[in-house]
């Protein structure tokens, strides 16, 4: 069974540090977002939040994320975004000194999105309200996660395949860039044997 304080002590360890500035090299036209991969626990198990986006939405509707958005002026880091957006979009105020690090940024295939995503963990349990941008919320426990990541070929409109991953739990199906950032997130659980 995997242990909370372990995952919180090992990560911290291995983690990047400095996730508070942008890549210099971004390709031209991208937007830039931050998104929080929150780890807590729910009945002693390690789980991580993600959103189903609302439908409504112009940019990934219906879609599988973690809570977070684009980078507005107001924001000076990838992380404020994060912080800021998760708190929009599901309620949640999380202080910096619960961020134990960055993982690598992902770029989008269609929307040329650079996502920054940061790891929180929170020791306590959530109170989480959705907005009107987020259709519902998921626990996904972190052994499942593990076990689940799968290769694909997705089909798009345009009929061109690409190669991604592809997470199914229950009857939503975790894709693109948030199936990305949870591979890597599962290579840092492996290779450091959490």
């Amino acid at each position: 069974m995997l242990d909370f304080d372990q995952i919180r002590d090992t990560l911290g360890r291995v983690l990047k540090k400095d996730y508070f500035t942008i890549d210099k090299k971004l390709p031209n036209a991208c937007r830039v977002a931050g998104v929080l991969v929150i780890i807590h626990p729910l009945n002693n198990i390690p789980h991580i939040v993600l959103t189903k986006r609302s439908l409504k939405l112009k940019d990934h509707a219906g879609q599988i994320s973690f809570p977070g958005g684009n980078l507005e002026i107001e924001d000076l880091s990838p992380l404020d975004t994060a912080l800021r957006e998760t708190r929009e979009e599901i309620g949640l105020e999380i202080h910096r000194d619960k961020i134990i690090g960055g993982l690598d940024s992902v770029q989008t295939s269609t929307s040329k999105y650079v996502i920054y995503p940061y790891v929180a963990m929170i020791e306590s349990g959530l109170y989480l309200r959705a907005n009107d941008e987020v259709e519902k919320i998921l626990n996904i426990p972190i052994p499942n996660i593990l076990d689940i990541l799968l290769q694909y070929s997705l089909t798009t409109d345009g009929g061109t395949y690409r190669r991604g991953l592809q997470i199914l739990w229950e009857d939503e199906v975790i894709w693109g860039a948030t199936a990305t950032i949870l591979k890597q997130l599962s290579h840092y659980f492996r290779n450091n044997r959490i």
